[in-house]
């Protein structure tokens, strides 16, 4: 017989084990409630292209609105945005909720991939694991022909896992990395010397 799971719609909540799981909504909440299915996430590849011309972006969401947010990616021609949050959900900021925020992109033009399970600042996966750095390969296959931003959700990239875990192995591959900000760019190689210091007493180096 069909098990039979009980939904809170107000509370956003299931008593099914994915729900307990994982982060969002389930199945089962997404059937009731018709939140559109989620996208697909970033495979692993185990070679890296021999040549990337373009640069590796990386952006916070913050608590910007999604015209704003949108903007800073149009703005420097981003075409495919990577989610690495662990948990690609936000309580103060619900618009920047996996579903929702991929839907928006998707009808800004521009693409939209999970990867945080793997890149995420909570993963358990350690940087010299396939499951890894077979996802970095592939961000950078994906580079080749169009300008890819990585996101998470600080907007100081200092704060962040993008600073500490994911540029130092872009820039250890000879591939350049620059982190969105309201006032523009900046260049992840001075700004990670710069700030090295602050890494190793906050224990992220």
């Amino acid at each position: 017989p069909d098990i039979k799971y009980v939904l809170d719609t107000d509370a956003m909540t299931c008593t099914c084990p994915a729900f307990a799981r994982y982060p969002g909504p389930c199945k089962h909440l997404r059937k009731v409630l018709r939140i559109p299915a989620t996208p697909p996430n970033l495979a692993p590849v185990k070679t890296a292209p021999e040549k990337v011309d373009g640069v590796i972006y990386t952006i916070g969401h913050s608590n910007y609105d999604l015209p704003t947010f949108i903007g800073m990616l149009k703005e420097h021609k981003v075409a495919l945005l990577i989610d690495v949050r662990s948990a690609p959900w936000s309580k103060y900021t619900p618009h920047f909720n996996r579903p929702e925020l991929s839907e928006a992109l998707v009808a800004a033009g521009i693409k939209y991939l999970w990867a945080g399970k793997y890149l995420g600042g909570r993963s358990s996966i350690s940087v010299k694991d396939f499951e890894f750095w077979g996802r970095m390969n592939a961000i950078l296959h994906l580079a080749t022909n169009q300008n890819v931003a990585m996101m998470c959700a600080e907007r100081n990239p200092v704060q962040c896992h993008r600073a500490y875990k994911l540029t130092p192995w872009f820039l250890e591959h000879q591939h350049e990395v620059v982190h969105i900000v309201p006032e523009g760019l900046i260049d992840a190689r001075p700004f990670q010397s710069a700030q090295k210091a602050d890494w190793i007493d906050s224990g992220y180096a």
